[in-house]
């Protein structure tokens, strides 16, 4: 396929100079409300919801009413929104291809340098520093619990703990010192699940239930940062599709459904107006500055709104490409009007039609703008996507940014989404079902797919999964063996067999899959983390997976998944090396299992309590379930007498680990301590249930049947515990 894309910039669009101001600089929040259609809140017409805090900032303040993301995606969308520039230029076309990086001056450098405190609280792992985002802020809280899929991609939290990190933050801020906060808010994603009281008003509109909770949470932020003191700019990444344009959620096409989000400011000086003309999310950056009275970085593409002339905005999402080798949706909004060269080009009025119903028959138009797009349009994206790493690839369906490499053709006229309905509508709908547990569904519309789009290989890495989660791993195998067979060099479907492999056990199998992926994909660290996990749990792997891990680090030495395999590794051989790859390891955004623990541990020994405490608090916050740093943290705050806190991580970690004796005794004698006598029976009584033996139990209820006022079986008690530990002795 041939294309007439020409790199270009839509000028240098840099804020004007302006006098530095002279005044007190008010405080800033940036909101990014991530998947939140514009025509969804009351502010933009929307009678059917309920977001009157956001209608009410709306109102008052400066309202975009045609403002534009530059993709339908969270990290492409964020790019812009903190440096100013299209993420094409970034390098970030896609959720995963790309970070922020170093070199890139962020809204937050400038206003950091500028004297602002700064500071983040983020609410999904596609805002989290994996991706730059951390740039400029004095702290950053992104600490995410992962889901028990274990996917990186699946983790977010509610927007609830968002704000709560935000305001915990505020209350310890200096007031002498302006403020710059961003509070990223990712509940109005898919699958829209608002907190039961929310749900049950919207049942029928989650999505809105979704969005008129958060507008809860925004009057919380707001009784913190008073408006009337505070510039609030709140924006969103992209829309959402909810069924329009046969698109359910995000990321196929870029049709007003997902690019059309809404932008307002408010605040000190922002006086009540809307703006019709056309904006992208390249333009907030220099916009804000601007009402600070700072200039903006030389060489973006965003300019100050208004007060500049209005340029044409260009959209772009290679999915369909990617995906299923469609034609991909590049598209250029200027002014009225917005053209989409797809192989059969469509044309809208977005006045006259803004839900985009109805093609123009405009042949002179059409032309035009089809020269526009050329003129505004970047190289394209690699499009076989071996420039990713594919352990990211085979997550993206956790946020429902499926994708998967396209190994056929992409020369000549491709086919327009308008004429392939059925398939775009069943791989959503394979995926919803898939997301909902209704596997049956999704197994039968995929592998339907699989055989009408051959060359799309997503289709059978996703039935693959859906196989093995109904438990028919044998069939898993040979569809994706099948698939290798069509395209034997795809490292996507490597790696997703040898995870097939590793998941029955087959180590040594897995291991030589993903050590090829990872050859092949030098840049993809997630592969080789995998090879040396995969190793590393084969019988007698350990030394074979040491040796891997020492090579991969000589090569690489900043692969801090692999730094923290290793680190683990040694700790749990006591080799004194541990201790510098576990400082290594920790430094990732997502440790890998036990890294936090065991580099805890070698803190608590070296009598670092507080370094030791953080680190057991963070593996728990990862990994929930791990019982060694549930017990670790206990024995800290036992230390510092600290008995609440041991109680409540206790009373937590019985959730998963009900019948461990430490833990029930741990609690038992918290309580005890807390003079809580009550309770302490109750917690006491249920563990001798379990532990009728336990010496240490048989101790605290000799102690406890004294504090109740029954000293002789208090002392028989204490007797039959020192028998249970003569016995536990021997």
């Amino acid at each position: 396929m041939t294309f007439f894309l020409l790199l270009a910039c839509f000028g240098e669009g840099a804020a004007p100079d302006v006098p530095s101001a002279t005044g007190p600089r008010p405080d800033i929040v940036l909101v990014s409300l991530d998947t939140t259609r514009a025509d969804h809140l009351g502010c933009y017409g929307y009678e059917a919801g309920e977001t009157p805090v956001l209608d009410k900032l709306c109102n008052s303040g400066r309202r975009y009413a045609r403002a534009y993301s530059p993709a339908p995606l969270t990290i492409p969308a964020h790019a812009a929104l903190f440096t100013g520039k299209h993420p094409a230029s970034l390098g970030i076309r896609n959720n995963g291809d790309g970070k922020l990086e170093a070199s890139e001056t962020t809204l937050a450098e400038v206003l950091s340098n500028a004297g602002y405190q700064t500071a983040a609280s983020v609410s999904a792992f596609v805002t989290t520093r994996t991706w730059g985002f951390d740039q400029g802020f004095d702290h950053f809280f992104d600490d995410l619990e992962r889901s028990q899929s274990d996917s990186l991609w699946a983790m977010e939290r509610r927007g609830g703990e968002t704000v709560d990190d935000l305001l915990d933050w505020a209350e310890d801020r200096d007031p002498s010192v302006p403020t710059f906060a961003w509070l990223h808010l990712y509940d109005a994603h898919f699958p829209y699940s608002p907190p039961a009281a929310y749900l049950e008003k919207w049942k029928s509109n989650p999505y809105d239930g979704e969005l008129a909770y958060v507008d809860d949470l925004m009057a919380r932020v707001t009784e913190v940062f008073d408006p009337a003191n505070t510039l609030f700019v709140v924006v969103a990444d992209h829309g959402e599709g909810l069924g329009d344009h046969d698109e359910l959620t995000h990321g196929l096409f870029v049709y007003d459904s997902t690019q059309h989000v809404p932008f307002f400011m408010s605040g000190p000086g922002i006086k009540a107006e809307v703006v019709e003309e056309p904006v992208g999310l390249s333009d907030v950056m220099p916009t804000l500055l601007a009402e600070l009275g700072l200039a903006a970085p030389e060489g973006i593409h965003g300019q100050v709104m208004p007060g500049n002339p209005v340029r044409p905005l260009y959209l772009e999402s290679w999915a369909l490409l990617r995906r299923f080798g469609f034609s991909p949706h590049l598209a250029v909004v200027d002014g009225a009007h917005k053209y989409i060269g797809v192989t059969r080009p469509e044309l809208y009025d977005l006045l006259a039609d803004p839900g985009e119903s109805t093609s123009l028959e405009d042949p002179v138009r059409v032309e035009a703008m089809a020269e526009l797009l050329k003129t505004l349009s970047y190289e394209p994206p690699s499009l076989n996507r071996l420039d990713q790493d594919p352990a990211v690839a085979m997550q993206l369906e956790a946020l429902g940014y499926v994708e998967g490499n396209f190994v056929g053709s992409t020369d000549g006229v491709l086919p327009d989404a308008k004429d392939e309905r059925e398939s775009i509508i069943k791989s959503q709908w394979a995926e919803h079902h898939s997301r909902k547990g209704e596997l049956p569904k999704a197994e039968a519309l995929l592998r339907e797919l699989v055989q009408r789009l051959p060359d799309a290989l997503e289709f059978p890495s996703r039935l693959a999964s859906v196989l093995s989660k109904q438990g028919q791993k044998k069939e898993a195998v040979a569809v994706l063996k099948a698939a290798s067979a069509h395209a034997p060099d795809d490292p996507s479907i490597m790696a997703a067999l040898a995870s097939h492999y590793a998941k029955e056990g087959r180590f040594e199998e897995a291991t030589a899959l993903f050590q090829s992926a990872a050859d092949a994909l030098p840049w993809a660290p997630g592969l080789r983390a995998m090879a040396v996990a995969s190793q590393l749990s084969a019988p007698g792997g350990e030394e074979e997976a040491v040796r891997m891990g020492l090579a991969f680090l000589r090569q690489f030495p900043e692969d801090l998944a692999v730094a923290g395999l290793l680190g683990v590794a040694f700790a749990r051989s006591e080799v004194p090396q541990a201790r510098q790859l576990l400082e290594q390891g920790v430094k990732a955004t997502q440790p890998e299992p036990e890294v936090a623990y065991y580099l805890g541990i070698v803190h608590m020994r070296e009598g670092r309590m507080n370094r030791a405490r953080a680190l057991f608090e963070r593996e728990l916050k990862q990994h929930p379930k791990h019982l060694k740093s549930a017990q670790a943290l206990i024995s800290v705050h036992n230390k510092k007498g600290a008995f609440p806190r041991v109680r409540d991580v206790a009373t937590q970690a019985l959730l998963h680990h009900g019948k461990d004796e430490p833990l029930l005794h741990a609690q038992a004698q918290a309580l005890f301590n807390l003079k809580d006598y009550s309770a302490c029976r109750l917690a006491l009584d249920l563990a001798l249930v379990h532990h009728s033996e336990s010496s240490a139990l048989l101790l605290l209820d000799a102690n406890l049947l004294k504090q109740e006022g029954h000293p002789k079986k208090g002392a028989a008690r204490f007797e039959q515990a020192k028998v249970a530990k003569a016995a536990e002795e021997k």
